[in-house]
């Protein structure tokens, strides 16, 4: 029985898009996210990210990736793949001089990302779309120091994928 429901929280949260809970006013790792890691026994862990101030849940099977000098320099942070290296978990960092997270929704809506929403995740103030370009989810947070941060886990279409790609970007959160 436990794993009959295990299944249908499953089938549930991966037939929600994304966008469909990023329009819930504030989107949080208790509501969304452990219940079905518990209920659906999904292998993973917090980490915390200190430069950032930052922790968010990745599944089991994810595993850093040197990260180019060229692309270090373009302001990515880390890469994170699973072995067949056909999903991808990405943070980057961009200065953006002032920017605003309204002005970032501007910018995603004329760039043409799809099902972009000023969203709460855990207490935080974020942006949410799909980048169709990369196949990507995306979340984006933008810091006083003018850095935007960009969250990205891709491929968001799969079986499953959206589903897994909700969990990261719902886990999102402070550093206690």
């Amino acid at each position: 029985m436990k794993k009959m429901i295990a299944m249908l929280a499953l089938v549930c949260v991966a037939l929600l898009p994304f966008s469909v809970m990023a329009e819930t006013t504030a989107i949080t790792w208790d509501e969304i996210g452990a219940p079905v890691v518990e209920a659906a026994e999904i292998e993973g862990d917090f980490y915390s990210i200190e430069e950032l101030g930052l922790a968010v849940w990745l599944p089991a099977g994810l595993n850093a990736v040197e990260i180019s000098e060229e692309d270090a320099a373009a302001g990515r942070m880390y890469l994170l793949m699973d072995d067949e290296q056909s999903c991808a978990f990405i943070i980057d960092a961009v200065h953006v001089d002032g920017m605003t997270l309204d002005q970032a929704y501007e910018n995603a809506v004329a760039s043409g990302m799809t099902e972009p929403e000023i969203v709460n995740i855990n207490g935080l103030d974020a942006l949410s779309y799909k980048n169709a370009a990369i196949n990507a989810g995306c979340v984006v947070l933008v810091d006083t120091n003018s850095n935007m941060i960009i969250f990205s886990f891709t491929p968001i279409e799969g079986e499953n994928a959206e589903m897994v790609c909700a969990l990261i970007m719902s886990s999102i959160m402070p550093l206690e």
